[in-house]
């Protein structure tokens, strides 16, 4: 039952850049960003239940559908997944100890 609401996305292979840097990218529509509570720029986990979670960071496209988040090719073979099928994403938790700091602090 929890399960059942926990939203889910529909996967789609990313085309293009799949890192921004070092940063791996999911590409989210405004409109599921805006129900996740998901900006440009956040950390994001896909979690799974019998490994470690995927991190990726959000980048924002409007030509992305509503219920459906993009990843490149190397994430769904992490993931062990295929476009088409559902996943959940959640923020990340980071702990202040591994948050990036700003200039001039500790």
């Amino acid at each position: 039952r929890l399960r059942a609401a926990t939203p889910r996305l529909r996967l789609a292979k990313l085309d293009g850049d799949e890192y921004r840097g070092s940063k791996r990218l999911v590409e989210l529509g405004p409109g599921a960003a805006h129900r996740l509570g998901m900006a440009d720029g956040d950390l994001v986990e896909f979690p799974c239940a019998d490994g470690p979670s995927l991190l990726a960071w959000v980048r924002i496209d409007s030509g992305v559908a509503a219920d459906t988040c993009r990843v490149g090719a190397s994430g769904l073979a992490i993931l062990g997944l295929a476009p088409g099928d559902d996943v959940e994403l959640r923020r990340a938790c980071v702990s202040d100890s591994l948050a990036p700091r700003k200039r001039g602090e500790g």
